[in-house]
């Protein structure tokens, strides 16, 4: 069996970020020998910090320690890392001390360029990236990529989605029978300035300037940093009755409210990065507990099967709500909530497990 080493930095992600390494790590671990590497930050002051930053500086990460754990790898899968001269080195390392290693880094998103830019932090990183990442080409073999770029920097990729282990999300449990007549919406997550959920608010807004029969409530369940700009909206339209904010819950409590939704709400808001398509593990984990998903942007996996997914432009615009009532009103017709469920749960299993999606990735790591 062939020998693997998962390699992510330290204090690199969110929280969601680390469940997807956890689970690839996880499917990689029935394919492969594998070791997970974590490669540390040097502790430095203030003043290195901020040297650090400049075009011609490097993270003072532990690589060496990193290099050390290395044992006759068959292949090295690197979460992204941001590039400098170091961790160039720590690449040039690798392919000279083990020739036949196949370094496969994954890019999570691409283009990264207007992410990178949003911020005054990563924006040094972006100067960087100008810098040396024309190297990559030298010193790794494949780059991971959701988006349709057959290579990246000169380095060939091997093209993939997001996704998730299945068995690991529960199935919803719904106490009540779909009801047109009054709709329920769920978004989880961390909520970051690419969720653009002010869409949904602005399109609730528009929807009830008409008298309807069908009554749309949206659960909001997650904290950060935009979840003030979401409750300035609904508190200045006046939506407070059908715009719920619960904050962050775990286990039965995020499961009971799972239960009462019809749909789950992805991203809307990827446009103001510049990226046309999605790849969220959020809209995957919708479909692995049994909920259809409301989509901002295109996403591959719906782009030969709408039966699940509604997508949506991926601009600016108030989100039709009417037309997400139409789309569940003809999903629902005529079956039993539990069945619809069930039957977008297999749906995931097909379509969205690891299993499925890395696929790609170990089949040319085992192709000689």
């Amino acid at each position: 069996m062939k020998r693997g080493y998962y390699i992510y930095a330290e204090n690199f992600g969110s929280s969601g970020v680390n469940k997807k390494i956890k689970m690839q790590i996880e499917v990689l671990s029935r394919k492969f020998i594998m070791k997970e590497i974590l490669i540390k930050t040097s502790k430095r002051t203030f003043v290195q910090r901020i040297k650090e930053l400049m075009p011609c500086s490097s993270f003072t990460r532990e690589y060496q320690s990193a290099l050390n754990e290395l044992l006759d790898p068959d292949f090295v899968y690197i979460r992204r890392i941001y590039v400098d001269k170091l961790y160039l080195a720590f690449l040039k390392d690798i392919k000279r001390k083990y020739p036949a290693c196949k370094i496969i880094v994954e890019i999570p998103t691409y283009p990264y360029k207007k992410e990178m830019l949003s911020h005054y932090y990563t924006a040094f990183m972006y100067v960087k990236e100008i810098i040396y990442r024309h190297k990559y080409k030298e010193n790794i073999d494949r780059f991971v990529t959701y988006s349709d770029d057959d290579k990246l920097f000169g380095v060939p990729t091997i093209r993939t989605m997001n996704g998730v282990n299945v068995k690991s999300i529960s199935l919803l449990e719904p106490s009540d029978e779909y009801n047109s007549n009054e709709i329920h919406l769920i978004a989880v997550a961390f909520f970051l300035r690419h969720h653009g959920y002010e869409r949904i608010i602005k399109g609730l807004r528009k929807y009830y300037q008409v008298e309807r029969n069908s009554r749309v409530y949206v659960h909001i369940v997650g904290d950060g940093p935009e979840c003030l700009k979401y409750k300035h909206l609904v508190k200045k339209y006046r939506l407070e009755y059908y715009v719920k904010f619960y904050g962050t819950k775990f286990g039965k409590e995020l499961n009971d409210l799972y239960n009462i939704a019809d749909a789950g709400l992805a991203a809307f808001g990827v446009y103001k990065d510049n990226i046309a398509k999605l790849s969220t593990i959020k809209a995957r984990e919708y479909l692995a507990k049994g909920l259809p998903v409301i989509l901002g942007a295109e996403d591959d996996l719906f782009s030969n099967d709408m039966k699940y997914g509604l997508v949506f432009p991926n601009n600016n615009m108030p989100v039709d709500i009417a037309e997400i009532v139409r789309y569940l009103d003809k999903l629902y017709l005529h079956k039993p909530k539990r069945t619809l469920n069930r039957e977008i749960r297999d749906y995931a299993v097909h379509n969205v497990d690891n299993e499925v999606v890395l696929l790609p990735i170990i089949k040319y790591i085992n192709n000689k």
